[in-house]
C-alpha cells in the first residue's frame, strides 16, 4: 500500500525521488534512509545554542538571533529553533543567508551582554555535531571498560569450586560413620584392638 500511495504522490508531482526509500522521524535532526547514509532533515545555517538556563523560552533566543544577526532584519530571513532539550536548540537560519562561522562570532558577543542568557555556548553545527560523537564515543568506551571490571571481580569471588570440598568432606563423615555402626559387637581390628568400634561394643570388649 505504501508504494501505490508514493506512486500516486510521484504521479502528482507531490513525493520527489529524493524522498525515496526515506522515512520522517518526528523529533530527529536526520530522516531515516534504507539506501544511504541518513540525511540531515534540516538545511540551511543551522546554530547549535547550548548551556542556557532551563527558563529560556524560544522568543529569548529569536530577540537574541535579531539582534545579534543584521541578516534577519530582512523580511525574507525567518529564523526557526528547533529543541533539543531543555537547555539546548538550534537555530536554523536560511541558505545563504549569513555565514556561519560569523553568526556564531556575533551570536556569542550579543548573548555575554545578558544576565538572561549567561552561560550560553554557540557553535556551529559541524562543531556540536563532532562534540556529541567524541562524547558517545568516550562513554561507550568508559561502559565496556566498567562491564569488563566487573566481571572479573565477578570470577575472582566466585570460583567454580566453591563449597564443593566441604560438602564432599561432610558426605564422607556420615559413609563413614554408618559403615561403622554397622560392624557387630565386639568385633575388632586385625590387632585386635577395640578402636573404632562403637561405645557400647568398647565396653563389652573391655568387660571381656
Amino acid at each position: 500500500m505504501t508504494g501505490v500511495v508514493f506512486a500516486r504522490l510521484r504521479d502528482d508531482g507531490v513525493a520527489t525521488d529524493e524522498m525515496r526509500s526515506s522515512c520522517f522521524l518526528m523529533r530527529s535532526l536526520y530522516r531515516f534512509a534504507l539506501a544511504a547514509e541518513d540525511p540531515l532533515f534540516e538545511s540551511g545555517v543551522i546554530i547549535a545554542l547550548s548551556r542556557f538556563g532551563a527558563t529560556v523560552k524560544t522568543h529569548t533566543l529569536l530577540e537574541l538571533l535579531a539582534a545579534a544577526l543584521p541578516c534577519m532584519a530582512s523580511q525574507a530571513v525567518r529564523a526557526t529553533i528547533r529543541w533539543i532539550d531543555d537547555t539546548a536548540a538550534l537555530a536554523i537560519l536560511p541558505k545563504g543567508s549569513c555565514v556561519a562561522e560569523e553568526a556564531v562570532a556575533a551570536l556569542s558577543v550579543a548573548a555575554s551582554q545578558r544576565v538572561d542568557l549567561a552561560g550560553l555556548r554557540v557553535q556551529t553545527h559541524e562543531a556540536w555535531s563532532a562534540e556529541l560523537h567524541s562524547s558517545s564515543v568516550a562513554l561507550s568506551a568508559n561502559v565496556h571498560a566498567t562491564t569488563a571490571a566487573l566481571a572479573a571481580v565477578t570470577n575472582e569471588h566466585s570460583g567454580p569450586s566453591t563449597g564443593r570440598p566441604a560438602k564432599r568432606a561432610r558426605c564422607d563423615d556420615r559413609v563413614s560413620h554408618v559403615e561403622t555402626s554397622k560392624q557387630p559387637a565386639g568385633a575388632t581390628g586385625a590387632s585386635g584392638s577395640s578402636e573404632g568400634l562403637p561405645r557400647r561394643s568398647k565396653r563389652l570388649a573391655a568387660q571381656l
